[in-house]
């Protein structure tokens, strides 16, 4: 991102501050063809041309740079953790706001979690030099809402927070207290108010959310990720309605294709909180947790990216290693255009466009 104003919006301090109308959305693309959209319409292949004045947004799936990632930055990179995004850099740092899902915490602090605390007995933790990788792709904001950021902990979520801050990236989805977890990310980029929210659905157990499912004011303010829970985030989509252009939702659900390889079509649940969303004043729902690619939709001029499968990511399934970043098109406060570009991830854990 080159030039923008940041503000973190802290929604649950006093009251919840409630705005009416959304912004029109007209269409989407995929690639060079024509999309449809959920109603079966037509994508017109008129497309605007591009103004100096449009914001570009560019969104990746799941990153992660641990385990054979990390090995191969050893092996074939010299350590230097820029060389897992050497073939999508300079895409990534002409859009305005970069966006990904960091699915392994960034620290060198914690313990891991015993094999029956964490999702299939998985944990993830990067080196601290990973934080380059991401600052070498331009990454400007990453969803922390995933069912691995506490792998190590309490301590390691914390320091990886404290990582991203000093590099100037901004996370979301998780913090050190429910406010934090909680708040929208709001960027200001050539008069463009962007929200960006993220929520999880996925493996993180009741004490580690950031707020357990009573009545707020019945506890105290606590570390964690931010739970998927109606009764928050509805209002916090409301009230970052009212302070942004235009909103973004994270959400971290859907099911593992390493864990159930039986059927790529989005879930039930994927349908219920996307939609639950979008209707609730999103824009842009962006999904990630399935580690494949999924469709694009139109949702009553809204849009919803069920997946955007693996961008960094050491899986030997066919599948999980065909990605996607989303590129979005904002002109005049408005999205004017939503392409998918596609990705392959190579031997080296590397992403690269697909022509």
């Amino acid at each position: 991102m080159k030039k923008a104003h940041i503000f973190i919006a802290l929604l649950f301090t006093a009251s919840f501050v409630f705005a009416g109308s959304g912004c029109v959305l007209p269409w989407v693309v995929s690639g060079d063809d024509g999309g449809q959209n959920d109603d079966g319409g037509t994508t017109p292949p008129d497309i605007p041309p591009p103004s100096s004045s449009d914001v570009r947004l560019v969104f990746a799936g799941d990153v992660m740079m641990a385990r054979k990632v990390e090995t191969s930055v050893s092996t074939n990179g010299g350590g230097n953790y820029s060389f897992l995004f050497a073939k999508i850099a300079s895409y990534m740092q002409s859009a305005d706001i970069a966006f990904a899902n960091l699915e392994s915490a960034i620290t060198d602090k914690g313990s891991a979690r015993s094999l029956s605390q964490v999702l299939q007995g998985i944990s993830f933790r990067a080196k601290p030099a990973a934080i380059n990788g991401l600052l070498s792709a331009g990454i400007d904001i990453v969803s922390m809402a995933n069912n691995h950021t506490l792998d190590y902990n309490v301590a390691g979520m914390s320091d990886c927070i404290n990582r991203l801050k000093a590099a100037g990236i901004q996370y979301v989805g998780a913090g050190l207290t429910f406010n934090d977890a909680y708040a929208a990310r709001i960027f200001t980029v050539k008069n463009t108010r962007i929200a960006y929210l993220a929520y999880t659905l996925v493996g993180v157990e009741l004490k580690d959310r950031a707020q357990k499912d009573e009545p707020l004011d019945g506890l105290k303010p606590q570390s964690g990720v931010a739970w998927y829970y109606s009764k928050y985030v509805d209002p916090a989509i409301r009230a970052a309605r009212s302070q942004a252009d235009l909103i973004v939702v994270s959400i971290h659900y859907g099911t593992d294709y390493s864990v159930d390889s039986s059927t790529t079509d989005p879930s039930h649940e994927q349908d219920r909180f996307a939609y639950l969303a979008l209707d609730e004043g999103a824009d842009i729902v962006i999904g990630h947790h399935t580690h494949i690619t999924q469709p694009v939709m139109v949702h009553i001029k809204k849009y919803l990216a069920y997946s955007l499968g693996n961008c960094v990511f050491d899986q030997s399934a066919t599948l999980t290693k065909q990605g996607m970043l989303l590129e979005v098109t904002v002109r005049d406060r408005k999205i004017a255009e939503v392409v998918e570009r596609k990705i392959q991830i190579n031997q080296y854990y590397q992403p690269e466009l697909v022509n």
